[in-house]
């Protein structure tokens, strides 16, 4: 079953030549949407002002202030200090001709926070923020104009031992459902080298010699694609939110960085004005009005035919919470959540249809969780024929009746081949667990689900290798394995032995 991922394998090689790749690190181009950007900006932040956001860094840490709420993307403790959310610091910044009695009530973590907020302000708010302004206006039809709408600090790598909570080396390859633009400013030197920290994948096409005529973008998060990009103390990287990315940080390693978040508002004053004027929340009230779900996904003149656009809207308005007090007509209320499911859900079909590997995987889900309506459900299965006939699927799938699971497998076969590896550990487990509520066991079955984990195993994922292991054992269960000779023939251990060597 190796067969279906070799495409992919062949483009893009192994993780170990992931740094050949062309320099990404200075790269823009029209998306239909004004720009896309990736661009490294060095020294953003001056060696000075960086030691003096680290020794305040260092002093709320010995208080115990990171916050270990679950981050938005895989639900793991996040290790971050909020400064400025949806366009409003967490503690304005005062004038320092306030009373001293006022200054006294402030707690000290009150304190704390606006000091680190006064020591990343002016580059933010007065060198970061104009020339991306200037930038945006340039190359969009002036409507519209960038606000910072959240700054905050993340650290990777370094367990909290005091909490007993441990840290994450990573996160995984996702866009920004919520940020127009996002710099990321690295507080250390983790990522110098160009091996750690902050990484994006390198678009790869599928297609005849890999011509723009005759092929199109593969929207995957191989690890083999990681491209990282080299950040020394004090550098930037500047993306837009169809930038997939991600964060990996080897063992031992400690990475810290500040992180801006820029959202598109409509402009109230005259369009010209728009760039002239930096808006500054922790200043005073915004001259500019933002939307509630990001509002350049939603007016995106492609989202018809862009797989990512439709993707990162359906996120975006899976992840909003919409206000249940806000329609005092509870029936009118379900309507519209409704209404907006489906919507939700059309997209990521849509996108799907695309071969976008991320939304083929949701739709899988979904199918799964008996989410989308009937009429979704046979525009599903409708896509799932044309992306790959019944005839062309592995054996083992073939052989499942019950049409919700089938389908379901499906777009997780289609997201497992193009090299997510959620896709492949999806089918890899409803194949065990199909398997495992058969009276017969069924070899190909289990040769299958293990080459699958083994996939999503070469690509770092430690869950998979777990569950490699359990096929392993299961299949020397059921075969009654008596002899060392019987348990390195089983298809499972080879596999296993494959992806390893």
């Amino acid at each position: 079953y190796v067969f279906h991922t070799e495409s992919l394998s062949a483009q893009a090689g192994s993780t170990e030549n992931a740094q050949s790749s062309p320099d990404i690190s200075n790269n823009s181009h029209d998306n239909g949407d004004g720009i896309s950007l990736i661009r490294k900006w060095s020294q953003l932040f001056s060696s000075d002002a960086i030691a003096s956001i680290k020794a305040q860094i260092q002093s709320m840490e010995e208080q115990g202030w990171w916050s270990t709420n679950p981050d938005s993307v895989d639900g793991l403790p996040s290790f971050h200090l909020n400064l400025v959310s949806n366009g409003k610091p967490l503690f304005p910044i005062r004038d320092d001709t306030k009373d001293e009695d006022e200054e006294d009530t402030k707690s000290d973590f009150e304190r704390e926070v606006q000091k680190l907020l006064q020591l990343v302000h002016p580059v933010i708010y007065q060198e970061l923020l104009p020339k991306l302004q200037q930038e945006w206006l340039a190359s969009s039809n002036k409507s519209t104009s960038l606000q910072v709408s959240d700054i905050f600090v993340r650290r990777y790598g370094r367990d909290l031992e005091d909490a007993g909570i441990q840290a994450r080396q990573g996160i995984s390859a996702h866009y920004d459902v919520y940020s127009k633009v996002t710099a990321v400013v690295a507080l250390d030197d983790v990522a110098a080298e160009g091996t750690n920290g902050l990484y994006t994948t390198y678009s790869t096409r599928e297609g005849s010699q890999q011509s723009e005529e005759d092929s199109t973008i593969i929207s995957t998060n191989h690890a083999a694609l990681r491209r990282f990009v080299p950040l020394q103390e004090g550098d930037s990287v500047i993306h837009t939110w169809d930038i997939l990315h991600g964060v990996d940080v080897e063992p031992g390693l400690d990475r810290t960085s500040l992180i801006v978040w820029f959202t598109e508002t409509s402009v109230l004053d005259k369009p010209e004005e728009a760039g002239e004027k930096n808006v500054d929340p922790s200043q005073e009230e915004p001259k500019v009005a933002p939307s509630a779900v990001s509002p350049w996904l939603l007016r995106h003149p492609n989202l018809e035919t862009d797989d990512v656009a439709q993707f990162v809207l359906a996120s975006a308005l899976s992840s909003s919470n919409i206000d249940n007090d806000a329609n005092d007509n509870e029936e009118e209320n379900d309507d519209l959540q409704h209404d907006e499911k489906n919507y939700q859900h059309h997209l990521y079909i849509q996108s799907a249809a695309a071969g976008n590997s991320f939304a083929l995987t949701r739709v899988g889900s979904l199918i799964e969780e008996g989410a989308l309506s009937r009429g979704l459900l046979e525009e599903a299965k409708g896509i799932s024929d044309e992306l790959r006939s019944f005839e062309a699927l592995p054996v083992p799938i073939q052989k499942w009746q019950d049409e919700s699971s089938l389908l379901a497998m499906r777009f997780w076969l289609e997201g497992a081949v193009r090299g997510n590896p959620l896709a492949q550990k999806a089918l890899a487990d409803e194949l065990m667990f199909l398997q495992s509520s058969q009276q017969d066991h069924d070899p190909e079955v289990n040769t299958l689900a293990a080459t699958l984990f083994a996939l999503a195993a070469q690509q770092g994922d430690e869950e998979a290798s777990d569950s490699l292991a359990r096929v392993i054992d299961f299949a020397v269960r059921v075969g009654e394995v008596q002899s060392q000779e019987e348990f390195l023939a089983l298809d499972a251990v080879q596999v296993a032995k494959s992806a390893t060597s």
